[in-house]
């Protein structure tokens, strides 16, 4: 955007971190009103559209479609893809034992981040690389694990919106602004799947799979490829977990409610993991 006055920087900016997903998760609300109301959810068109405005999103703030992959960065663009998988998988083993279908799809997830961060996992000693491992799974594990919670299910859209809104902050400004560009579309996507929740009640079916995988590549992309403070991320990404599990202590019938308690109590560790990167002196 070099060469481009402040405005119309600001500008496109903006339509490719919100404008463009949201428009392209509208569209596959509006699809969905046309074609399947009456026959299905919206999960499939939900995971389309996600992918697809991850990846249009993405495609313009790096500047190339990401075909073929040859960064990080363009497997994380193609990321959504992925995310496509995930959600087939666990709808098609939905009858099958949760504890009997999650090594698939956890499988299925680190075969996914080991591809995308090859080129600074595959410098590492074995054990090294076995305990980011580790991690990642652990991550996903959590986000996954808990989204898939009947009791949270009623915030699960919300939950994340709040932490891809969170990251994209934290990522900017203690990373880079691609990252954290991209982590503020997610969070835009999800915004309308929330949104449409609340709008249309429950016939309006989240997405339990996709947003993990793709929240866990963001952050781990950051950590790993952009040297994000990991105090911070863990914050970001743990913190609104730990607060949609705690609102079952005191549960409230209005899901509108619920879910207004869960976004201003997860303000709470966004702030601090902000507070955690924020430069010491003026960036002027």
């Amino acid at each position: 955007m070099y060469g481009e006055s402040g405005t119309d920087a600001t500008l496109i900016m903006l339509a490719q971190t919100l404008l463009a997903p949201i428009g392209i998760m509208l569209l596959a609300l509006g699809l969905w009103a046309l074609l399947a109301r009456q026959r299905a959810g919206t999960t499939a068109f939900w995971t389309l559209g996600l992918a697809l405005a991850f990846w249009v999103s993405g495609s313009w703030i790096g500047g190339r479609i990401g075909l073929p992959p040859q960064r990080a960065t363009d497997i994380l663009v193609l990321m959504g893809a992925g995310g496509l998988i995930l959600e087939w998988l666990h709808g098609r083993t939905a009858h099958v034992e949760r504890w009997w279908r999650l090594p698939v799809v956890l499988a299925v997830t680190l075969t996914l981040l080991g591809w995308q961060l090859w080129s600074v996992l595959g410098r590492m000693e074995g054990s090294t690389q076995v305990l980011h491992f580790l991690a990642l799974g652990l991550l996903f594990l959590a986000l996954y694990g808990v989204g898939t919670r009947p009791r949270v299910e009623p915030v699960r859209d919300a939950l994340w919106m709040l932490i891809a809104a969170g990251a994209a902050p934290v990522i900017a400004l203690d990373g880079t602004l691609v990252l954290g560009q991209l982590a503020g579309a997610l969070a835009a996507g999800c915004g309308v799947i929330w949104l449409a929740g609340l709008v249309f009640g429950p016939r309006v079916t989240g997405l339990g799979v996709a947003p993990p995988l793709l929240l866990v590549a963001l952050l781990s992309a950051a950590y790993l490829l952009a040297g994000v403070n990991p105090l911070a991320l863990l914050l970001v990404a743990v913190g609104p977990l730990l607060i949609a599990l705690l609102r079952g202590l005191h549960p409230l019938d209005a899901r509108g409610l619920d879910n207004l308690r869960t976004l201003v109590a997860g303000v709470a560790p966004l702030g601090l993991a902000l507070w955690t990167v924020w430069p010491d002196g003026s960036g002027y």
